[in-house]
């Protein structure tokens, strides 16, 4: 069983050689906010001798555990002693404990997505991505948390987009929905196939369908994601700055400003082929052929 133990916590094992004998450990996580990684870190703090109990001291020992890989990595060069210390937790820890340290590193890592310094972030980010489209949250943020609803016995994911221009101060983002794939329990990242999108002003919470013929079914979602989630807003008001803050501190070494002769992005959503004849997606009401299809 895990505990916490001040700032730190303790792993009681229910089995094994150490059972019964607490071990402290503190841990470490990747601190750049945008990095994939699922690696948490376990210090076990060095334990001195007990004569008159019969314990002898142990050394500081460190592992590291991937949860997408589900392998163990002890330090390297490090002493037998040390291992076997490890050896024992590991032998001492159930799969509850390990859903435990699941749990552990989520919040850290969230924390580190959201609050965390950027200087972890590398100069060269931007180089990953097109600043001419809107960009989505877990692409910048890959671990981070998911919006999510439900609606007709369907589980939504609601994938939120952002500009990423250097001096955009605009406040509009796209909100693509998605169900939630079977999958999404499990430690891998999953890309999400929208099955339709809204754009989104946070300014005074106005929005449009991006395509004129999911206006209806854009409609009942917003409602449904809203009434769901009471504080879906200020979460998407606070992943808005999160962006905005990351684009400002860590400018891209390319120029890739705002400038009068380019317009917004438009969004890239999974859909069928539009006819010429067709009206436009963007929602200016004329057909395509004389829009954004000329």
């Amino acid at each position: 069983m895990i505990v916490a133990i001040a700032n730190n916590f303790a792993l009681e094992p229910e089995k094994g050689l150490a059972e019964g004998k607490r071990i402290p450990f503190s841990i470490w996580v990747c601190p750049n906010p945008i990095c994939k990684c699922q690696q948490l870190t376990l210090f076990l703090d060095p334990r001195p001798a007990t004569p008159d109990a019969g314990i002898d001291a142990a050394p500081r020992s460190e592992f590291s555990f991937d949860f997408r890989k589900g392998c163990v990595s002890k330090a390297p060069k490090q002493s037998a002693a040390a291992n076997k210390r490890v050896d024992d937790f590991l032998e001492g820890s159930s799969k509850a404990d390990f859903d435990e340290l699941l749990e552990i590193f989520k919040a850290k890592k969230q924390s580190i997505i959201y609050e965390g310094p950027l200087s972890e972030v590398p100069e060269d980010w931007h180089e990953n991505f097109d600043a001419s489209v809107l960009i989505g949250f877990h692409e910048l943020f890959p671990l981070a948390d998911h919006l999510q609803f439900e609606y007709d016995g369907v589980q939504y994911w609601v994938e939120d987009s952002y500009c990423i221009r250097e001096g955009c101060d605009c406040r509009k983002m796209s909100l693509s929905f998605a169900r939630t794939p079977k999958n999404a329990n499990n430690s891998k990242i999953i890309k999400l196939v929208s099955e339709c999108a809204a754009r989104f002003d946070l300014a005074d919470s106005s929005f449009h369908s991006e395509k004129p013929k999911d206006s209806a079914k854009i409609q009942t979602l917003m409602a449904e994601f809203f009434a769901q989630c009471p504080g879906a807003k200020s979460r998407l008001e606070k992943r808005y700055a999160r962006v905005r803050q990351l684009v400002a501190e860590r400018p891209s070494t390319k120029s890739n400003r705002v400038n009068s002769t380019m317009e917004y992005p438009k969004v890239a959503v999974a859909a069928s082929r539009i006819g010429r004849n067709d009206p436009c997606p963007c929602g200016s009401g004329k057909k395509y052929k004389k829009c954004c299809g000329a």
